[in-house]
Order: structure tokens, then sequence, then C-alpha cells
């Protein structure tokens, strides 16, 4: 087994991205179960468990880890925090396999990935690995299935889920008109859904007054993490990075 890291990704310039080193727990052909532990800015310790199925699809998992405080801290009151975690497994730049997706916790929502998760007997085998799309394309698409299953089901986020739908409707036109080998497609991509897309990617999501603050602090994570994926979907269709594969 490869050595597999956590990756919490920062989604901000003026933050590192935090990486831990997992430890394999148990694994069969249907799933993967790893421990984590890292030390807090205080002196501190935290640690939890999280637990995969080993299948092609999104999947949504719950969770916990303790948080303890230093050694010879005057409180030392362990604190237990809730998590979620949503995404998938797919294949990495280096052509590894990977979970990635988001990271919920306190309303608070940052890209995640694990891995490599491919055991030392993959490594070895010469049988092609399945094929996945790959691309700016599916990773927008892959974020937006993560989020969609991420939103609890409030009222106060329902104009968050339109907004899901509007750009998940928007990908499966693109899919069809690709399906169909389009050759007016390159045209309209850049000229018409590159602006679609900014347009979705830009307009603030209005909620309802009364909202409280930590599904607001959601909604505008959920924005900045859409833009974050979004926007090199933009500049692909806009012909300014490479086309996905």
């Amino acid at each position: 087994m490869a050595t597999m890291q956590l990756v919490w990704i920062s989604n901000s310039p003026e933050w590192e991205d935090v990486q831990l080193e997992a430890s394999l727990l148990a694994r069969d052909a249907e799933r993967l179960r790893l421990a984590f532990r890292g030390e807090t800015d205080e002196g501190g310790h935290y640690g939890g468990e999280i637990e995969l199925a080993l299948r092609d699809g999104v999947q949504s998992l719950e969770g916990e880890y303790s948080v303890h405080p230093p050694a010879d801290s005057p409180e030392p009151f362990t604190q237990v925090v809730a998590f979620g975690l949503t995404g998938q497994l797919k294949p990495g730049e280096d052509g590894l396999t990977y979970f990635s997706g988001i990271w919920d916790e306190s309303g608070v929502a940052q890209a995640f990935r694990i891995g490599p998760l491919d055991d030392q007997a993959e490594l070895a085998s010469d049988a092609p690995r399945s094929a996945q799309p790959g691309g700016a394309q599916a990773d927008f698409a892959a974020a937006l299935a993560a989020y969609a299953l991420l939103l609890p089901e409030l009222h106060n986020l329902a104009a968050w889920q339109q907004r899901l739908t509007d750009l998940s409707a928007l990908l499966a036109h693109v899919a069809e008109r690709q399906a169909h080998a389009d050759a007016t497609l390159p045209d309209w991509l850049r000229e018409e859904a590159s602006g679609q897309l900014e347009a979705l990617l830009d307009e603030p999501v209005a909620l309802p007054g009364g909202t409280p603050a930590e599904l607001r602090r959601l909604a505008d994570n959920l924005a900045e993490a859409l833009r974050r994926y979004g926007y090199p979907l933009c500049a692909a269709w806009l012909g300014l990075a490479e086309p996905d594969a």
C-alpha cells in the first residue's frame, strides 16, 4: 500500500492546505477504513476514523473526530466534532485513484482528498484501470453532485438547490451536444455556454430573511468552492485552457 494522505484543501490563498498521513485500519474488496491524527496549534492533538466504500459513484457519510487538549491544560476536556463527507473515487493526474470530495464541518464546506487508494497488487498489475472521465468538466460535475447531497433539506437553502439544478442542466445540455459530435459545439461553448456558466457562478443566491448565520456561512462557502471548480471550466470552454480529455 502506498502512503495515503488526507488533504484539507484551503479555499483561501492566506491559508495552506492541511495534510496528514493516514493509517490503514482495515481493507477488503468493498470497504476501506482509515485513521488520522494531527496536532493542534495549542499543543494538543485530534484524531478520528473514516470508512469509505470502494465503489463508483458519489457517496456521502457522517462521522466524528476528537480534539484533545494539551496534557498540562487547566481545562482537560475532550471536544467531539461532527463532520460530513461527500465525494467519489476518481483518478488523479498521476493515474492513481483518490477519493475527492467535500468536507463539511460546522457549516463550512472545504475541498478534501484522500489517497492514493491503490493497493500494491493494483499498482503491480498491468490490467488497465476502468475508464473514467477527467478534466475540468468532470471535476465540476462531481462537485455539483457532492454539494447536492451535502445541502440539508431546509427551506432557507431552497434557492441554492435551484442554482445547483440550473448548473446541472447546463452540463447535461453540453454533454448531450458532445455525445452527438455537434460541429458547432466549440463556438457555442465559447459564445454562449461559458457566459451562462459564469453568470450562474457569479450571481448571488438570495437567502430569505432570518436565515441563521451558520447557513449563510455555508452558502458563502458553497459559492466560493463552486467558483473554484467552475472557473477552470469557463476557461476551457473559452479556449483558454486545454479541453477535457
